[in-house]
């Protein structure tokens, strides 16, 4: 979806995770650091908890793991809800 149109997420990086067995749900949190370095990238700014915008990541469940899926999405969201328009790239919002 283009930036200039409402959106929800803004998606900033994508990690592949690997492995045979699904790792579970904390040991995936345990491993989604990169999202949150990403964020500061992509914003220019440190990420902090009264940031404009929350880091958000979608990560595959049990089922999807079994088809093949890897990936962990991080994205960027409004805190409170909103959609976004336009992008947060170099925004350098605090």
């Amino acid at each position: 979806m283009p930036c200039d149109q409402p959106h929800e997420y803004e998606t900033i990086h994508i990690l592949e995770l690997d492995g045979e067995a699904y790792p579970g749900v904390a040991a995936i949190d345990a491993r989604v650091g990169p999202c949150v370095a990403a964020a500061e990238e992509w914003m220019g700014v440190p990420f902090t908890e009264d940031s404009r915008y929350d880091v958000w990541y979608h990560y595959p469940t049990e089922l999807t793991w079994r088809l093949g899926d890897r990936r962990v999405v991080c994205s960027l969201t409004s805190p409170d809800g909103s959609m976004l328009t336009g992008s947060a790239r170099g925004s350098r919002p605090a």
